[in-house]
């Protein structure tokens, strides 16, 4: 199965919200998934990367703007959450 790119634009949501909607997208995931989350709340990140460790897929951050930025997630695998 090809893998598929999702956008979510999570600029008006701050942390916890922001990681609770962002995991119900990535429960969906498959492997090769790649999921970009526009957001603007600097918690997301370390957040984020916690679950990164915890459940094995790839995170970067990228065009880091003044009032937002994009943080990119690669599924490696299937997420149980």
């Amino acid at each position: 199965m090809p893998a598929n790119n999702f956008q979510f634009d999570f600029r008006d949501l701050k942390c916890p919200m922001l990681l609770v909607r962002a995991k119900q997208c990535l429960k969906n995931g498959q492997q090769g998934d790649c999921y970009r989350f526009v957001v603007n709340d600097r918690n997301f990140a370390p957040d984020l990367s916690k679950l990164a460790k915890k459940h094995g897929f790839e995170l970067r951050i990228e065009n880091e703007q003044k009032d937002h930025w994009d943080v990119i997630v690669r599924l490696h695998q299937t997420l149980v959450f």
